[in-house]
């Protein structure tokens, strides 16, 4: 695998910003994100209702409004789907099918996404999608079936990150202890690695190990990783020490966007630190 095409494709996995490679796919991904937006809540008259007739009646209109928005949805995914297979650049495909296969798993309908994702011919972006997929897996609750999907991952960049995701998920020591052997597996290109382990390091802050989190973090050897993780461990355990060692680092940054990117995340959790309590 290039490892140009690899890092660039890591910022996808990451949840960054796809850049408008052309109108039609800008058009794609939109479509995609609209369609996986969350149900409408119940509408606060339901919380108002007099009687349980009128109760029942809210409930199953907001109901039928649920069920009609998850068919609009699916109808949207359809469409982005068949403009995604007209698509002729290899990568603008992959790219699209990728951001529908991710959404589709979001959505709930596990089979169909790894069908979609087992399409795509880039190995990446295959890859992402497949990562993705497995997140979803553990996030609906079937821990088993994501250990798997992340586990028939070949490399290990997106064997680490899904297994980091379900340890985020599950909470799991032996998890993350496979996703850390994992990541140590990869030799180069450095950046990857350091991706790696900090997804490993913010999965560990989520599990609630905030020593062990900051023990990872300080071993990652390139500074925007190293921020990253930092930043991460910093809104949960809501340390200004954290924070501190988090800036510092960020200011070893040499490119200017990851420098600005690093600092203005720092700026927020800075920011959540002080609207929840310090953790003892």
């Amino acid at each position: 695998m290039n490892p140009y095409e690899l890092q660039t494709n890591i910022a996808d996995s990451e949840g960054l910003p796809l850049k408008d490679i052309n109108p039609t796919l800008a058009e794609l991904v939109a479509m995609v994100e609209t369609a996986n937006t969350q149900p409408t809540p119940l509408p606060e008259s339901l919380t108002q209702a007099t009687t349980k007739a009128e109760a029942e009646a809210e409930t199953n209109r907001a109901e039928a409004e649920a069920e009609a928005e998850t068919i609009r949805a699916h109808k949207i995914i359809d469409q982005a789907l068949t403009i995604a297979n007209e698509i002729e650049h290899p990568p603008d495909k992959a790219t699209a099918l990728t951001t529908i296969a991710k959404a589709i798993a979001q959505a709930g309908d596990i089979d169909r996404a790894l069908i979609i994702a087992n399409e795509i011919a880039h190995p990446s972006y295959k890859a992402t999608a497949l990562a993705a997929i497995a997140k979803a897996i553990a996030q609906a609750g079937d821990i088993d079936r994501a250990l798997t999907t992340a586990n028939e991952l070949e490399h290990p960049f997106f064997k680490a990150t899904a297994l980091a995701a379900i340890a985020a998920i599950d909470h799991n020591p032996a998890t993350i202890d496979q996703a850390l052997t994992t990541a140590n597996e990869i030799e180069h290109p450095s950046i990857i690695k350091a991706q790696a382990l900090a997804a490993i390091a913010k999965a560990i802050a989520q599990a609630g190990d905030i020593d062990r989190a900051l023990t990872i973090a300080n071993e990652i050897a390139r500074p925007s990783a190293k921020a990253s993780a930092l930043t991460t461990i910093a809104t949960i355990d809501h340390n200004p020490a954290t924070i501190d060692q988090a800036l510092t680092t960020a200011n070893e940054i040499e490119n200017p966007s990851s420098k600005a990117t690093a600092l203005a995340a720092i700026a927020e959790a800075i920011l959540t630190s002080h609207s929840q309590p310090k953790t003892v």
